[in-house]
């Protein structure tokens, strides 16, 4: 998901900004999905069926996430922080296949990827990005990457090859703990509880690592394969996750640290001199970070105050030219709040579009909310 900032929840419809892409490939492994389909031995099924490795009967195949390039075959479990969930094993369930990028669903998605995120955002080739894996991006790098699987009701994000956070572990918490927020999903990250073990050769690692995404991936669901008629509660649990991903795709190390706007009330009054409009709306910097995996603790994004509500009329605020219609800073406010702002509607429409933004303690803008 790339320059996705401008997919704006304007209830009921949104707002699709021109400089906007989302691009999605629906499946990543359609020969081990036909496998499956065509009623394959072992239900848990998650490799190709790359039959080149010499196995007998039916164990062949290369574990697609087990073969992205970044760090590929260096999950270590030496120091005993983790387990490696990866394989050198042709029969292994996780087998990372001869070499990284060996198979062609890796190398398609490798490649599609490349030609989508910024070259510009890269610390440089895969051999330089590996040596500086403990580097930040810059704060201004772009671009949200989501890898859907089943199951287990996870948001994760890396490192997979290793259980220490990223550099850019402020940026990429926060939009963690804020997608899993709508959907009560657990969270699977470096030192978490949730984090069973490590894994190499991941597409989150490699989105993240070299191409300087923020990466994540989700475990939808209860089981390996859900019932059909289980598909629309998932996607009624996930779906405001995606969006919210959507809305801050142009700054994603940045914009989830900043407080959201949570509820608003839109009214409408006349008074001698014209027509006013006044909004007013629930704040937080802390609500959508809140998550029990913390115990109890308060993730570090979640802990800045509310100090300025804007509302933009009928131009965005990435537009350099729009001026906010409205704004309101409050010293006193605590890290969520309510606020009220009123203004002069524009004269000569019926129908505005207001785009509504807040500040923090920290200096953090948060997402772009639509109305």
């Amino acid at each position: 998901m790339y320059h996705a900032q401008s997919l704006l929840d304007v209830s009921p419809i949104f707002i699709l900004r021109a400089d906007m892409e989302i691009h999605i490939i629906p499946h990543a492994n359609p020969d081990g999905r036909i496998y499956l389909e065509n009623g394959g031995e072992y239900t848990g099924w998650k490799k190709n069926r790359n039959d080149s490795c010499a196995v007998a009967g039916w164990r062949y195949g290369v574990d697609p996430n087990r073969n992205f390039p970044f760090k590929w075959g260096q999950c270590s479990d030496a120091d005993g922080s983790q387990r490696c969930s990866s394989s050198s094993n042709c029969e292994s369930i996780v087998y990372r296949g001869s070499s990284a990028k060996s198979e062609q669903e890796s190398k398609a998605i490798v490649e599609y990827a490349s030609s989508l995120f910024p070259a510009e955002q890269r610390k440089g080739d895969l051999q330089t990005s590996e040596a500086q894996f403990n580097t930040p991006f810059s704060a201004s790098s772009e671009g949200v990457f989501l890898d859907i699987h089943s199951h287990g009701r996870l948001v994760g994000w890396p490192w997979g090859f290793k259980n220490t956070p990223t550099p850019n572990d402020e940026g990429l918490g926060a939009l963690g703990r804020k997608m899993a927020s709508f959907s009560g999903y657990r969270l699977w990250a470096p030192q978490m509880p949730n984090r069973l073990y490590g894994f190499d050769g991941s597409t989150i690692d490699t989105m993240y690592g070299w191409l300087g995404a923020a990466s994540f991936f989700f475990e939808l669901g209860t089981t390996f394969s859900e019932p059909c008629d289980t598909f629309s509660t998932i996607i009624n649990e996930v779906f405001p996750a995606l969006l919210y991903a959507a809305k801050v795709a142009k700054q994603p190390y940045i914009t989830p640290r900043g407080p959201d706007i949570l509820c608003t009330t839109i009214t409408s009054k006349t008074k001698s001199d014209g027509k006013y409009i006044k909004v007013s709306m629930g704040v937080s910097d802390n609500s959508r970070t809140m998550h029990a995996d913390d115990g109890g603790d308060l993730f570090s994004t979640g802990r800045q105050y509310v100090r300025l509500v804007e509302v933009f009329v009928n131009c965005h605020p990435f537009v350099a030219s729009c001026s906010p219609a409205a704004r309101k800073t409050m010293p006193n406010a605590g890290r969520s709040t309510m606020a009220t702002l009123e203004f002069k509607s524009p004269a000569g429409r019926t129908n505005n579009v207001m785009y509504i933004r807040a500040i923090d303690s920290g200096q953090f803008t948060g997402p772009v909310t639509a109305r």
